[in-house]
């Protein structure tokens, strides 16, 4: 009796956040395993109380279990045979699960071995890859630290699902000048800090609306160069500043997007198949030994494939982007499946289907 108790209580999947911004990216695959008649729960870690609601509150509605603010272990204590996580960092000493399977989705197109720390994967028995690149870091990474028996599955990228799902509902843009989003990476030789300010002023002097969306480690730092967005908001109506932590809005209308080695650039490549104007500034690294794996990154490796490569040189970027932003071929599949697997929208499908898959190992 007290076995058949124990495993009427289980979950067949428990999918964790270690932070609220870190939910997008998994909400898709929860609905779908839970419209495929399996046992759900999710756990979103930190934020408000009245920011984990909002988020919950889908969840919810399809009558999943979900919790905010709990405590990795509280979160651990969830019986379970798989655990999802978009979250990286995560092993099972900071996470203490008992899952068969504790799987990492991960929270950008880019690659894996060099804006990481070199450990950053070591907790995960699978990886369910956003694309070709992702499999073959993985696997590399694995190989390289010593971990044996670790897989790479073809999944896709849930916040495409998201946003793909917004962008099915939304009004076409009407009319207007066209639409510039300056999306800036994080690190010590960024496009924001080098030049962003003067490019958006410029910019704004040539006709373009223009929308800054920082990364979310700008915010989480607070770092003096959001006071200059600010106030250059505050003087240029064209020109406005985005919080990755209040929503997307900017990337369903841009004519262009202007980055440097952000993921966000292939998100908008894959959404709205429109040019990127990628400029030159320092790579982002995390691990200083990521070349030891041989491996090209994929924002160094397919970015021209995406538009132009410019200096940071604010009148050549502003050149480029006004050569972007008119009538372009739309970006061909063979380009987008080189960093995503799938279409966007048919990841939470595609993972609810291999995590049966694994249920049926168990």
């Amino acid at each position: 009796m007290l076995n058949g108790l124990l495993h009427f209580n289980r979950r067949d999947v428990l999918f964790l956040c270690s932070s609220p911004i870190d939910e997008v990216w998994i909400r898709t695959t929860a609905l779908c395993c839970r419209a495929a008649g399996l046992k759900i729960e999710v756990a979103l870690c930190g934020g408000r109380d009245d920011e984990g609601a909002a988020l919950l509150a889908p969840y919810r509605k399809a009558g999943i279990p979900a919790r905010a603010g709990v405590s990795f272990a509280a979160a651990a204590r969830v019986r379970c045979a798989i655990a999802v996580t978009a979250s990286s960092g995560l092993d099972r000493r900071i996470f203490p699960t008992r899952a068969r399977y504790f799987l990492h989705m991960p929270h950008s197109l880019a690659s894996l071995h060099m804006i990481y720390p070199a450990d950053a994967f070591d907790g995960y028995d699978l990886l369910l890859a956003a694309g070709p690149q992702h499999e073959t870091e993985f696997l590399a990474i694995a190989a390289a630290r010593g971990l044996p028996g670790r897989r790479a599955l073809a999944a896709g990228y849930g916040k495409l699902d998201v946003l793909s799902q917004r962008a099915a509902q939304r009004s076409a843009r009407a009319g207007g000048p066209p639409l510039a989003l300056v999306a800036p990476s994080w690190g010590p030789d960024n496009l924001l800090d080098r030049c962003g300010i003067a490019l958006a002023t410029l910019l704004a002097d040539r006709g373009f609306e223009v929308v800054i969306r920082p990364h979310p480690l700008f915010f989480l730092d607070r770092a003096p160069v959001l006071d200059a967005v600010r106030g250059l908001a505050d003087r240029q109506p064209r020109v406005r500043l985005e919080s990755p932590f209040g929503g997307d809005e900017a990337i369903f209308d841009a004519d262009v997007l202007v980055g440097d080695y952000s993921g966000i650039g292939f998100e908008f490549a894959a959404l709205r198949r429109r040019p990127v104007v990628s400029v030159d500034v320092g790579l982002k690294v995390a691990n200083p030994h990521w070349q030891a794996l041989g491996l090209v990154p994929v924002e160094v490796a397919c970015r021209p494939l995406l538009g132009p490569i410019v200096a940071p040189e604010v009148g050549a970027i502003a050149d480029a982007v006004q050569a972007c932003a008119g009538a372009a071929p739309p970006l061909p599949d063979e380009t987008v499946a080189r960093f995503l697997h799938g279409r966007p929208g048919d990841c939470g499908a595609r993972v609810a289907g291999l995590i049966r898959q694994l249920l049926e190992m168990e």
